[in-house]
């Protein structure tokens, strides 16, 4: 099977302000904006592809009937012959009591929720490590997590959130929108019943990076009520953020969303 290299870093993360380089006697430093440096010491460990640091040990699957397709309230997108015997945990998503991504042998991909799981907490830590690391090498302010349909109400209201990380430790939010589409489970825009399908949620700042002790950065949860009124709709897909900081600087990404989407965002939606 092929081997996959995982990196991982024995001193803090690169983070904003921060940057590699070789000295004069050829050993990779991390140079802080201060001008203060420490050494970056690398290790190397080879993978499984499938099996993952282990990772698929912590989730028990008897039947892949248990494995939903998207993150919502439906129970008819079901992954059908997942090989429940050979895959591996992406990533998990959202919330305190949250699901976990995994992609089998074949390609195929879905949620299991935290029922199937052993030890939870100690696999979203190593979830963590795996892909902060990651997220911090492609040094992008804003990296978003997931998506889901959290609840539709008898009236047919939609409730959704979406999961993120603030990475950029220089300068604080003002206000972050988030403008996002519908889909039903069959994989086409809708909307909802007094509206044209697009909806924009705010957040208010200040929002700065939050890092644990460890060197993980926080996940926030932004959640919306009732952003639209239909029934049929299964997933959300983010199509423009905007973000405007504290001092008055703005940004949006349309076309460059893929620089602050984690890499595993696209198997929240159609």
């Amino acid at each position: 099977m092929k081997k996959l290299l995982l990196i991982l870093l024995c001193l803090p993360f690169i983070g904003f302000g921060q940057e590699i380089i070789i000295n004069q006697a050829g050993k990779k430093i991390i140079l802080n904006s201060d001008k203060t440096w420490e050494y970056l010491e690398l290790k190397t460990v080879a993978n499984d592809s499938i099996n993952l640091s282990g990772f698929s040990s912590y989730i028990e699957l008897t039947e892949s009937r248990n494995i939903s397709k998207l993150l919502n309230t439906k129970s008819i997108d079901i992954v059908k012959g997942f090989d429940i015997n050979n895959f591996e945990v992406l990533d998990y998503c959202c919330g305190y009591s949250p699901s976990f991504l995994i992609r089998d042998i074949n390609g195929k991909t879905g949620f299991v929720s935290n029922y199937a799981v052993s030890k939870s907490n100690e696999l979203t830590r190593l979830l963590d490590e795996k892909n902060d690391l990651n997220t911090l090498a492609k040094k992008s302010p804003i990296n978003i997590i997931g998506t889901k349909i959290e609840e539709i109400n008898s009236a047919d209201g939609v409730d959704f959130s979406i999961t993120w990380q603030y990475l950029d430790k220089l300068k604080d939010i003002k206000y972050l929108d988030y403008t996002v589409v519908p889909y039903n489970c069959v994989g086409d825009p809708v909307s909802g019943r007094y509206d044209n399908g697009r909806f924009t949620g705010r957040i208010t700042g200040p929002v700065s990076a939050s890092e644990f002790k460890d060197g993980r950065f926080k996940r926030e949860k932004s959640y919306w009520g009732t952003a639209w009124y239909n029934n049929t709709i299964c997933s959300i897909k983010i199509v423009k953020v905007e973000v405007e900081y504290m001092d008055g600087t703005k940004y949006i990404y349309v076309k460059e969303l893929p620089k602050i989407s984690a890499p595993y965002l696209k198997h929240y939606s159609f």
